[in-house]
């Protein structure tokens, strides 16, 4: 069956005690239809004890493109970046909500901004940084590396090694790839659509997650 265009409420931000809030969405697990063996398949995921098919986190990611263009303004999408942790998987349909706290010093370059998101029963979704300018060497996710202790017994990725390095791989992101998504996005912006505000069309985190896949199989070895 073809996929429907999502009906969506536009979006408004809420300021409240200094944090900016956009509203609450229900992000479709789009990703289901891979089937068994996929952590967004219900059985798959059950099995693993999780509660059913997961909304990928790059999904989520897409709520919070609107929110911090009302913290950064069109440098967002110029140099803008987000680093990520999630913490707790939903399942379809299930709603949740971004939040942004900018710097409360007017005087700040305002650079960075925490963010995070959460469901409407309070389970914190993910939480992390977001930046514009040059990449932000304290992200969550840097942090996250340099505290992680040295492995013992290293399983998935026991065929790697710190030093290894791929050759460059080819991809792109279709012009249909992305109409395809606008139909089914959470949180839609002009500058997905229309090239003529950057001079190009923006790709969504969704599509620029998707860039990344076919370099995978040359990155992430697979152990026999």
């Amino acid at each position: 069956m073809p996929e429907q265009t999502m009906s969506r409420p536009e979006f408004q931000a809420v300021t409240r005690d200094g944090v900016i809030s956009g509203p609450v969405r229900a992000p479709r697990n789009s990703a289901r239809h891979l089937g068994a063996g996929s952590i967004h398949d219900d059985a798959t995921a059950q099995k693993l004890g999780f509660r059913g098919g997961t909304v990928a986190g790059s999904l989520h990611m897409e709520q919070f493109p609107p929110l911090l263009a009302a913290v950064f303004g069109d440098q967002w999408f110029q140099s803008g970046g987000m680093s990520l942790y999630f913490k707790f998987a939903t399942t379809d349909g299930e709603e949740v909500q971004a939040f942004a706290r900018p710097s409360a010093n007017p005087d700040a370059d305002n650079q960075k901004t925490d963010i995070w998101m959460d469901d409407v029963q309070g389970h914190r979704i993910c939480e992390g940084t977001a930046t514009v300018g040059q990449p932000d060497p304290a992200s969550v996710c840097r942090q996250r590396i340099a505290s992680t202790p040295e492995p013992q017994d290293i399983r998935i990725l026991r065929a790697l090694s710190v030093g290894d390095t791929s050759p460059s791989v080819p991809t792109q992101i279709k012009p249909e790839n992305l109409d395809r998504r606008l139909k089914v996005i959470t949180e839609d912006l002009p500058a997905y659509h229309d090239a003529s505000i950057y001079g190009h069309r923006i790709a969504p985190p969704s599509l620029q997650v998707q860039a990344m896949r076919p370099g995978e199989n040359k990155v992430l070895k697979r152990s026999e």
